[in-house]
């Protein structure tokens, strides 16, 4: 969803918390644009070393916004209780899968991601039999 629906929907205020996770500028400077004035940006989207988003600093600046970086996950704590929701069924995976890959196919699906045509979450599938 881009900025410009955010702030269709929230009444041209824009959101509290914006969380940017795919680490390329485009999504950045979107998150940016779409919180409110005083909201907050936190990026966990990891990008390769030399990747710059310009930001706006008047924008910034007037509009109070804060930007921060998140490393995410605690893994080790984290993944065992996604887990337990899943086999407890409160959690399906299948909501967050959006498409699927053969292994023969992981290269098209890396290149869909570097493309940014991936929405949601795409797997690898090892076993085609296996869902």
């Amino acid at each position: 969803m881009g900025h410009l629906q955010i702030r269709e929907l929230t009444g041209g205020k824009g959101v509290d918390v914006d969380f940017e996770a795919l680490g390329r500028p485009e999504t950045v400077i979107n998150a940016f644009d779409a919180v409110r004035d005083g909201g907050r940006v936190v990026i966990v989207g990891l990008a390769p070393t030399s990747v710059a988003a310009p930001i706006e600093i008047t924008r910034l600046v007037r509009r109070s916004v804060s930007v921060l970086g998140s490393f995410g996950a605690r893994m080790r704590a984290d993944v065992p209780e996604v887990i337990k929701l899943v086999a407890r069924g409160q959690l399906s995976t299948e909501q967050l899968v959006t498409q699927r890959f053969t292994l023969e196919n992981a290269g098209e699906a890396y290149a869909a991601l570097s493309r940014g045509e991936i929405t949601g979450r795409a797997m690898v599938v090892m076993d085609p039999s296996a869902k």
